[in-house]
């Protein structure tokens, strides 16, 4: 009776004790010392991921629009899944800077279980302005989304136009950690494209398996081979 006593009360308590101990200082055990609370943090964000994208393909048509501008269109898709066993509410969105004039074309979302597909007018019901922070963002369905094992992955996909400087760097932001990445350009023979963070190139595409954690971006550059206009900077971000 005693030892079933304790079994239920002391030994219950020692091994709380013992296992809050070791979580409050996981880290010491294993690297040998303990880290900032910020790190922590990270290091859970990222053991408590749900969500993960792959196989990003962003194609961009650069077209002269003056002395000064070209004309960027954009088609970006990137595939989602769900990791965990329950579904995980999913919200595909793009940004875009407003000093870009961003034009939304069309959006589509390709699954087992959920299908639509936007252009026209109902894009443009779907893009907020945020005067404040000089954004457009455009914002898809809400979706539901269920298990891999169940259906697979969602494709999303975006077509939009940007107006930029002849002489630009664009950012590409990442909103959901993704996996592998390829860039394909179409542009002048008179222009230079450049795509930055360890891409490999073959021809006018190029491509990377790494890991991209959300907040992450790559750099795409583009410049005319005569010139050596000043290089601005700019983004545009998609989850």
């Amino acid at each position: 009776m005693i030892a079933a006593i304790l079994a239920f009360t002391v030994d219950r308590f020692v091994k709380e004790h013992f296992i809050y101990d070791v979580s409050k200082d996981v880290f010491h055990y294993i690297i040998g010392y303990d880290v900032p609370v910020e790190v922590k943090e990270r290091i859970k964000e990222l053991l408590h991921i749900a969500v993960i994208a792959s196989n990003r393909v962003i194609s961009i048509k650069i077209e002269p629009k003056s002395k000064t501008r070209v004309s960027v269109r954009f088609n970006t898709q990137w595939k989602i899944k769900n990791l965990t066993r329950t579904a995980q509410l999913y919200t595909p969105r793009l940004m875009s800077d407003e000093s870009d004039r961003p034009q939304f074309l069309s959006h589509r979302v390709i699954s087992r279980n959920v299908n639509y597909s936007w252009d026209g007018t109902e894009v443009k019901e779907h893009v907020i302005h945020n005067s404040a922070t000089g954004v457009y963002e455009f914002v898809g369905q809400p979706i539901d989304l269920e298990p891999e094992a169940s259906v697979g992955e969602y494709t999303i996909k975006w077509d939009y136009v940007l107006t930029m400087p002849r002489e630009y760097v664009h950012a590409d932001v990442y909103g959901t950690p993704t996996k592998g990445t390829t860039v394909i350009a179409d542009h002048p023979p008179d222009f230079d494209v450049i795509v930055g963070n360890d891409f490999k190139r073959v021809g006018n595409e190029w491509s990377t398996d790494r890991m991209f954690l959300r907040g992450e971006f790559i750099t795409i550059q583009w410049r005319v081979i005569q010139e050596g206009a000043i290089i601005a900077k700019g983004k545009t971000q998609g989850s």
